[in-house]
Order: C-alpha cells, then structure tokens, then sequence
C-alpha cells in the first residue's frame, strides 16, 4: 500500500468529510502518471483513448506507450486542507473547512490575533484527520462526466433549478462552474484528468 496526499480546497475537504464526496478528478500532468520508457513531454494525448485504467498515447517515435496513473488501486490518500496550530496552552489544530460560514468580523479577529491560515500544501501528514482508500481509477476527458459522476464528486445545485425539464442541464452547468473555477478554461480544452473513487478508512 502507497500513500498518497490529496490537496483540498475547503468545499472539497468538507464534501469528503461529510459523505457527499466518493470521487475526485484532477488535470493529467507530468507528476500524475507514469510513463513506460517514454518522456512525458515526447507523448501526444490529442489522439489518447482510455482502456480501462490506462491511457494509450502515441509518442514522437511514432509508437504506442502505454499510461498509468500514479495513484493505483488499493492506495490510500490523505486529505490535506487548510489549517492553523493553536499556540500554547491549547496545543491543538484545527481546520478551515469545519468553519464554512465565517462571518467577516470573526475573520478580522483572527487575523488581529496574529493566526494564520496554512494552505493545504503545507499541511504535514501527522496533522491528516482522515484517510480515504482508493477502489477505482480511471482517465477519461473532463466533458465525460457523467450526472451521478458530477454528484459523487461533491456537487450541489440549488432547489429551483432541479425541475424535469433543467435537471441534467443544471448539474453539468454547476460542474462546469465548479471545474472552471480551479482550473480556467479546462472546459473548454477538453483534456484528459486522472479520476478515482475512493472509500473510507476506519482509523
């Protein structure tokens, strides 16, 4: 078993921890895959196609290579998020994503105390509150997804706009939203992503 960190945004952690998250999708990059006997610079992805949990890319050699992802079935991912350590005499941390309606006010108290936010980046592994096995891995393009995809990944849409007639149009367009909002213009690009489920890990 390989661990893995998972860096979360604050609507991404507290999706996770409460249930509604089971899948993640994240850009194909250089340090997301392994590549078998080829640079990742020398391969074109415009004329990728997946086979289940692989992705066949043709190389500047002319060849087939062969794609993985990095995180493989049966690792663990760590949830990285935002956080903050409590000086003394407290001794504790706690987490941004367990205060998802911080008003303004209490903001500027926290930061007249001189507490500060850490970004989920450098969040070390011993301050991980949660675990999550992986069941499944996949590549697949980023308009692929489906509707109860958009819904294990964590997405809501507001109760006006789940009439019949919207309801699919609804959910594409949160995700779109969601998606653009991290990564601009993904949409439209269409590339591929590194997609896994996941499940918890009793600790």
């Amino acid at each position: 078993m390989t661990e893995h960190p998972l860096n979360c945004d604050n609507r991404t952690a507290l999706a996770i921890y409460e249930g509604r998250q089971t899948q993640d999708r994240r850009p194909l990059t250089k340090r997301r895959v392994d590549c078998r006997n080829v640079a990742f610079e020398d391969l074109d992805f415009s004329m990728a196609h997946a086979v289940k949990d692989r992705l066949v890319v043709r190389g500047k050699d002319e060849q087939l290579h062969i794609v993985t992802s990095q995180v493989k079935v049966g690792d663990v991912v760590w949830i990285r998020e935002a956080h903050r350590c409590m000086p003394e005499p407290y001794r504790r941390v706690i987490y941004r994503a367990d205060f998802p309606n911080v008003t303004r006010m209490l903001q500027r108290d926290w930061q007249k105390s001189g507490l500060k936010w850490h970004a989920s980046i450098h969040m070390p592994r011993k301050f991980c509150r949660s675990l999550r096995r992986v069941t499944r891995v996949w590549f697949e393009r980023v308009r692929d997804i489906t509707r109860s995809d958009i819904r294990a990944e964590g997405v809501t849409i507001p109760a006006h706009m789940s009439n019949e007639h919207s309801y699919k149009a609804a959910y594409t367009k949160a995700w779109r939203d969601l998606y653009d909002s991290i990564y601009p213009g993904a949409w439209d690009e269409n590339g591929w992503v590194v997609c896994k489920e996941f499940e918890k890990v009793e600790t």
